[in-house]
């Protein structure tokens, strides 16, 4: 069963009782994603790169015929005898390098690194796609409580011109008033239109990124499953240890592995080199073996070396250094993410004690208006009063939502 990342696995709440839920959607998204796909290619590169890095460390071994005629008559009177003028040689060859610096087991452990720094930027970037379905699922969700929030004004106002066309006929109104709701009303229902057309657009977008039909079922919100009041140190811990900081120091450390093997240029070389033969020619064939032992020592090489060194050297100091603002960055991020969480909290309170008093106010106007204490016009504007209190509070639980996701993903923790 595959490995969800920490950040996805927060989120499981979402998934009970829903057919087509966030959980589902970022299941589909981490399937189908050809981004992510790409990356698991560069891993496997990295891996097969270091198995060849530690081919020059291990033995060469090949086997070799060879068939020789050449012209003998000139040696008729001197190594006629002993040279064959058809000449044949079977052998098996073994190519050893003993010592170069190392160098080898420094290519192997440096790709070792980079393929450990990839696969926690696999880690992230697949966090960072929970991030890019939720805010496309969020999206949808929110434009889902803008049509029914603008439908639930629009039934209020078509229900408050009937009131008022019987009104007419009994003369307790004038027609102006009936003319008003009729254009409150109409304006309503076209924005129920224009709400319906951007959230069939927006679920096409969060259809693209999945890679699946998302049919026409509403999606579940999953607004009680937003925790609260947890210390901002959680965050903090979390975030010292975030996949891509994890992998940056991989990175710093692999650039080591890269100096050394650079460096290890300026030592000697050691190599041994034996051959066994199966068949030999006449002069040669008491001979089963033989074996030599090379030592090659770098005296100048016009400054190469030197160069490539100091530039392995001021790589690892770039990558030490952006190891160092990249936790200071992401230290930053988490603290603004973890306030703007905390405060859209109070914001979310203050929006509900409003669509309280706006709902009250309409009701108490609809009441008054039926007394003769109003004008329809306030009655209308409480209307209105009463659907922006419940947009705000929608969008504010969204946003509030939007907002610990981004928490999450720049801490990479639990909740």
């Amino acid at each position: 069963m595959k490995k969800w990342p920490l950040l996805f696995i927060a989120f499981s709440p979402l998934a009970q009782g829903a057919e087509t839920d966030l959980r589902r959607c970022y299941e589909w998204a981490l399937a189908s994603h050809e981004g992510l796909a790409r990356q698991r290619e560069t891993i496997a590169q990295a891996q097969a790169r270091g198995r060849v890095a530690l081919s020059g460390a291990l033995p060469n071994v090949a086997w070799e015929w060879r068939g020789t005629r050449q012209d003998t008559r000139g040696l008729q009177n001197t190594f006629g005898g002993f040279i064959e003028r058809d000449q044949i040689e079977s052998k098996f060859t073994l190519d050893q390098s003993i010592y170069h610096g190392f160098r080898e087991w420094s290519a192997r452990a440096g790709f070792k690194k980079e393929a450990a720094r990839d696969l926690l930027l696999l880690k992230r970037s697949e966090i960072l796609l929970f991030a890019d379905v939720a805010t496309l699922y969020y999206n949808v969700v929110a434009l889902q409580n803008a049509v029914t929030d603008t439908d639930s004004a629009r039934r209020l106002a078509e229900g408050r011109l009937q009131d008022l066309r019987e009104f007419l006929r009994l003369g307790k109104t004038r027609a102006s008033e009936v003319h008003s709701a009729e254009s409150q009303a109409a304006r309503l229902r076209a924005e129920v239109t224009r709400l319906k057309s951007r959230l069939r657009g927006a679920r096409a977008e969060l259809a693209f990124l999945t890679q699946r039909p998302l049919g026409d079922n509403p999606l579940p919100d999953g607004l009680e499953a937003a925790p609260g009041g947890q210390p901002l140190e959680k965050f903090l811990d979390g975030a010292r240890r975030r996949s891509d900081l994890e992998a940056q120091r991989r990175d710093a450390e692999g650039r080591e592995y890269n100096l050394r093997y650079e460096r290890a240029d300026r030592y000697p070389t050691l190599g041994l080199t034996a051959h066994w033969y199966t068949r030999r020619p006449t002069l040669y064939e008491p001979i089963d073996w033989d074996a030599s032992l090379s030592l090659r020592a770098p005296l100048y090489q016009g400054g190469r070396t030197v160069g490539t060194v100091a530039e392995v050297r001021s790589q690892k100091k770039q990558s030490e250094l952006y190891l160092r603002e990249l936790a200071r960055r992401i230290d930053t991020d988490v603290r603004r993410a973890y306030d703007d969480w905390v405060d859209s909290g109070a914001e979310i309170a203050d929006l509900a004690a409003a669509q309280r008093a706006a709902e009250a106010s309409h009701n108490a106007q609809v009441k008054e208006y039926r007394l003769g204490l109003v004008t329809n016009l306030d009655v209308l504007m409480a209307l209105q009063t009463l659907l922006d209190a419940k947009r705000a509070l929608d969008d504010a639980r969204i946003e509030s939502r939007r907002r610990y996701v981004a928490l999450m993903v720049a801490a990479e923790v639990l909740p």
